[in-house]
């Protein structure tokens, strides 16, 4: 797929297109918005080699001090959470040597080089199985948009988002006993904005609150992407917001 762009009210709206539409208006091409599928890709990357890593696959000649670092290591490299800023963005680009799409399946070949530096080991250690990732996609077109829907990757628990949402039910649970926003942000040796922000999250829907409870939440479903939307208090708006 090739990049590109469309201008919308001043405002550039990146996508990726199929290369078969490129040369003629094939009408089974794809226009995918990069603000979802670039997310998609880092979260198979990262899940890739969160996978590797755990179970020992990601380098050769692995020392009993590597078995914990280099998960922790990749953990905290390959961080999925904020892929739409630019600078986590880059970090995943950086490892992505080529991709490709034999019809519904993405192949991702991972750079040795940039993956042994970026975790600090000897190129030569690299697996090359741990350099190859495929995984299933599902695209649906609603109208004009395409909601794209990763395989095994779809039904990921996402454990900062959980954990986010418990602490916002926690904190609705104090205000209700009297207790203050400004009070709640010393009780959290924070300030008060990120408290207003997250705390909204318990008024999410049963419907979003469930699948992110049961880990069945879309992969592009973040917290990240949640604080940005800013949800009405509508839970059908937030459900077809949120892409549910």
């Amino acid at each position: 797929m090739t990049p590109t762009h469309a201008s919308k009210s001043g405002a550039k709206i990146h996508y990726y297109i199929s290369n078969r539409l490129i040369k003629v208006k094939d009408p089974t091409g794809w226009r995918l918005p990069a603000k979802t599928l670039e997310p998609l890709i880092c979260s198979i990357i990262a899940k890739h080699l969160s996978d590797c890593a755990k179970n020992a696959r990601l380098i050769d000649a692995i020392d009993v001090h590597e078995v914990e670092m280099i998960p922790d290591r990749v953990a905290k490299t390959f961080d999925y959470e904020d892929a739409a800023q630019p600078a986590v963005l880059k970090r995943f680009a950086d490892v992505l040597k080529r991709g490709a799409c034999a019809e519904d399946q993405p192949i991702l070949t991972l750079d040795r080089a940039m993956l042994a530096s970026t975790l600090n080991v000897e190129p030569t250690r690299i697996r090359n199985d741990a350099l190859r990732s495929c995984s299933s996609l599902t695209l649906r077109k609603r109208g004009v948009e395409t909601k794209i829907i990763a395989g095994d990757y779809a039904t990921m628990p996402d454990r900062k988002l959980q954990m986010a949402l418990a602490k916002a039910h926690v904190w609705v649970s104090k205000l209700k006993q009297g207790r203050t926003i400004s009070q709640i942000a010393q009780d959290e040796n924070g300030s008060e904005g990120p408290i207003r922000k997250r705390i909204r999250l318990a008024f999410l829907s049963p419907e979003i609150q469930k699948v992110i409870l049961t880990g069945a939440q879309p992969q592009d479903l973040t917290l990240a992407r949640i604080l940005r939307s800013k949800p009405t208090a509508n839970w059908g708006e937030q459900e077809t917001l949120l892409g549910l």
